[in-house]
Order: C-alpha cells, then sequence, then structure tokens
C-alpha cells in the first residue's frame, strides 16, 4: 500500500496569498507615482539650467551677434536668440508629463552679449 504526502497548499492558503500580494501592491502604487513625479522634475530642472547655460554662452560668445535667452511659460520653455517673440530663432522643450510652471509663467532670462550678465 502506498502513502501519499499530503503537503499541499489548500484554496483558502492561495487566496489569502493573492490577496496580501494584492494589499501590497496597492499600496505601493502611490509611492512609485511620487518617485517617477519627483524624477521627472529633478530631469526637467537639469535641462533648464543647461539651457540657461546655453543661452548664456551663446551671450558671451555673441553667437549671431545677438542676445540669447530662454522664455518659460507655463508647459514648455524657449531657448532663443534675438528679441522675444520676434525671433524666429528659438528652440521650444516641452516639460515631462505631470511637470508644470505656475509662478514665473511668461517670464524671460536675457543675457547680454559679451559679458553674459541677466
Amino acid at each position: 500500500m502506498k502513502k501519499f504526502n499530503a503537503s499541499a497548499f489548500t484554496i483558502i492558503e492561495v487566496i489569502a496569498s493573492i490577496g496580501i500580494l494584492v494589499l501590497l501592491l496597492t499600496m505601493s502604487v502611490p509611492a512609485y507615482r511620487s518617485i517617477r513625479d519627483n524624477i521627472a522634475l529633478k530631469n526637467d530642472s537639469y535641462e533648464i539650467v543647461n539651457a540657461l547655460r546655453l543661452a548664456q554662452n551663446r551671450s558671451i560668445a555673441s553667437q549671431d551677434g545677438t542676445t540669447h535667452g530662454v522664455y518659460f511659460d507655463t508647459t514648455a520653455y524657449t531657448l532663443f536668440g534675438g528679441d522675444w517673440p520676434a525671433t524666429s530663432n528659438r528652440v521650444e522643450f516641452f516639460y515631462k508629463r505631470g511637470v508644470k510652471l505656475y509662478s514665473g509663467a511668461g517670464d524671460q532670462v536675457v543675457f547680454s552679449r559679451l559679458t553674459g550678465k541677466t
């Protein structure tokens, strides 16, 4: 006569394990979103600093014989050369998903030729 090993999972144990996993996942989703938004904000801030440095360097080098600057809007910022908004020499960059600029929107930073001062 053969003996069977009765060590197996019951349906209740499987359902309890799945329930615990679902609970842990639902608790971690807001934390994931927060981390993702913070990374997007940090990346945008680095890109804005780089755009400001590029505009300053172009002004110091007197590229195209004009001043250069960065114009900030709620959903994008624009690197430009010459007088804003009359210039056609501009490149627009959009903020990452979930990032918007509220304070300072509609403002521009312009660097003086040869000195690079604002």
